[in-house]
């Protein structure tokens, strides 16, 4: 097993820095936990569901075993959660938008879900729905004003790193079947895309730490 997971790290390098890159906002939560208002809390909660939905990735990585429906597993929990976290932002959209985003996710992740490999489609209609939710959030922050100190609002943090993501990725999985596919992707462009979408997860990730870093400081002053 251990043999195995050097042969993994010296194939996949940026995997293990991607699952263990998400303590950094879970450690940093535990710490600033008294400042906390509840969409930071659902956000953590995000941050402890992609930890603990690895370890079967990784189990089954170390084996040689498929587990792209667990990577699916994990995508449609997190999204599910990111979606509703919305709810309990200052700059909260309306519930009739959440509640079809939630139809459309839902419908879309039974319709489309694999055991085989990743469901792409899946993962490409919930990056559009952050991207329009993120696009919703900054209209609402310019709009109101109520923010003073942007740098000292811990959603900003969070919702930017969620939009770099979704940003970063969406074209990826449109184009799955050349860019992240194992069984018809080129070598060369599949650990390129894959690396990809590490790094952008990496950002997002530090981005909730410093987001929950900044918990402590008043940003309406």
């Amino acid at each position: 097993m251990l043999h195995r997971f050097f042969e993994f790290i010296h194939r996949y390098p940026l995997s293990p820095f991607e699952s263990f890159c998400v303590l950094l906002p879970l450690v940093i939560g535990l710490l600033r936990w008294e400042y906390f208002y509840r969409y930071l809390k659902i956000i953590w909660l995000v941050c402890l569901v992609y930890l603990l939905l690895d370890i079967p990735l990784w189990h089954g990585a170390l084996l040689k075993q498929n587990n792209y429906y667990w990577a699916n597993i994990q995508e449609i929990a997190v999204s599910w959660i990111l979606i509703l976290s919305f709810l309990w932002l200052k700059e909260r959209p309306p519930v009739l938008l959440i509640v079809v985003c939630m139809i459309f996710s839902t419908v879309t992740a039974i319709y489309n879900f694999k055991f085989d490999t990743f469901s792409s489609w899946t993962k490409v209609i919930h990056r559009v729905i952050y991207i329009g939710l993120s696009f919703y959030f900054y209209f609402r922050v310019l709009n109101d004003l109520k923010v003073k100190n942007i740098l000292h609002y811990p959603a900003f943090w969070i919702v930017s790193g969620m939009m770099l993501m979704a940003c970063g990725t969406t074209l990826i999985f449109i184009f799955e079947e050349i860019t992240v596919s194992y069984s018809n992707a080129a070598d060369d462009v599949f650990f390129f895309y894959s690396n990809l979408i590490d790094v952008l997860k990496i950002i997002f990730t530090i981005m909730i730490g410093i987001g929950f870093w900044v918990s402590k400081y008043r940003f309406n002053e």
